[in-house]
């Protein structure tokens, strides 16, 4: 006889197909350093200051973790187990990543960013050659001169970047040692930033340190009397001492963060202001997660940024990178095409807009080709031209056919779709 199986309680599950994709972390973390509390009555605190010593080893900046994927086919367990497995996964794989946190650490100049920067910067100092030969002989000797930018930025960016890590950890050390509150500034955007911040926060270092021989003694006397004029004396006078190694550490800290971002910021062309190594992600509207699309993220983020948010909820329908001519000639400067639901735009360096007009605004689109460009005979320009409601009609320009027609198709999509909702 068979069993009852309504009646048969388990609290095992099957699942026919559980698949965890690939993970990648990339992990910072800081430990706050507070000024040692010298006590007269409990000594200097050896221990504590080896203590704030080891504690910089423990701030690490961007460690790459990455964890692999995990499939698991027509399993039959208890929650508990399905979860174990998965647990024993990551965290096998965890251990076996730890010395990436150790390599991390700011204190030894971050050497796992160091061999990632530069192995960037060789890799595509072969790659970009190579990708040019594909498409011809002018695409090729673009392709060296990128590959050679992105070699030399890298090998700056990491040496510099390692150089302010080791120098940045050592100063907060030191300022914690003596006593003092450890002054965190702002990264600077450039080098030219960097010495300026650099300059002034080395000569701050040297006047707090000559001021505090002073001031530290006659605040530490009102607020605890004999005692507290005697610790203000002693943490005057080791501040002073300190002061010249803090303005040197302090300096070079803030060139090497100058020079940094500078390098990272050749290298990438444009960047956005707030110093990402890259541009935000795209989500669209159906809150989907796509592989990272540089292009697209660029475009989001001239939407985000362009009149401080005006367009920041429009959905991207398509977008192009147009090249700007003056009178036939082709320039070094492009400019992005943006068309979402509502608008047309044409957007240069994220912030400039050159063009701009309602996509219900838009009655005509066509395509011309004539004129060649002046500085090389052999290259026909096409010419795309809008025509607006609001005279506000615009030409835009591309060597490329397809740039144009692909464009001049989907603004005639976008028109039809407004028609269809104005009749309906």
């Amino acid at each position: 006889m068979l069993p009852d199986l309504q009646n048969i309680k388990t609290n095992k599950m099957f699942f026919k197909l559980i698949d965890f994709g690939t993970i990648k972390i990339n992990t910072t973390f800081r430990v706050e350093k507070k000024a040692l509390n010298f006590d007269l009555d409990k000594g200097f605190g050896a221990l504590t200051i080896l203590t704030t010593v080891l504690s910089s080893f423990a701030n690490i900046s961007d460690a790459p973790l990455k964890f692999k994927a995990l499939v698991i086919t027509n399993v039959f367990d208890t929650q508990e187990n399905i979860q174990n497995k998965i647990i024993r996964h990551l965290m096998r794989q965890g251990i076996l990543q730890f010395y990436k946190l150790i390599g991390s650490s700011d204190m030894l100049g971050n050497p796992v960013g160091f061999v990632n920067k530069l192995g960037s910067g060789v890799f595509e100092f072969f790659s970009e050659p190579t990708k040019g030969l594909i498409k011809g002989p002018k695409e090729f000797v673009g392709g060296i001169g990128k590959g050679v930018t992105s070699l030399v930025t890298g090998v700056v960016s990491a040496g510099f970047d390692s150089t302010s890590k080791i120098s940045g950890s050592f100063y907060s050390i030191l300022k914690s040692v003596s006593g003092q509150e450890t002054k965190y500034h702002r990264k600077p955007k450039d080098a030219l930033e960097g010495f300026y911040e650099g300059t002034i926060g080395g000569g701050t270092e040297i006047y707090e340190g000559v001021t505090g021989v002073v001031s530290k003694p006659y605040n530490g006397a009102k607020k605890g009397g004999t005692f507290g004029f005697i610790k203000g004396t002693g943490t005057g006078i080791c501040g002073l001492v300190v002061s010249p190694l803090t303005c040197t550490l302090r300096t070079c800290t803030t060139y090497s963060q100058g020079i940094t971002s500078s390098a990272i910021a050749i290298k990438k062309g444009k960047l956005p202001s707030h110093g990402r190594f890259r541009y935000p992600r795209y989500i669209n509207q159906r809150n989907i997660l796509e592989p990272y699309d540089d292009e697209y993220s660029q475009a989001n983020y001239s939407i985000m940024t362009i009149k401080n948010g005006k367009y920041s909820s429009e959905n991207i329908v398509y977008f192009a990178i147009i090249p700007i001519f003056n009178k036939f000639k082709l320039t070094k400067k492009e400019a992005m095409m943006i068309v979402t639901d509502n608008f047309l735009l044409f957007v240069r360096d994220q912030k400039k807009v050159l063009f701009k007009t309602k996509m219900d605004s838009v009655h005509k689109v066509e395509v011309y080709e004539g004129g060649e460009v002046s500085n090389d005979s052999n290259a026909s320009i096409f010419h795309l031209y809008v025509y607006s409601n609001n005279k506000r009609n615009y030409v835009f320009e591309t060597l490329k056919y397809s740039v144009a027609d692909k464009t001049y198709w989907v603004l005639l999509r976008q028109m039809d779709r407004y028609i269809h909702e104005s009749r309906e």
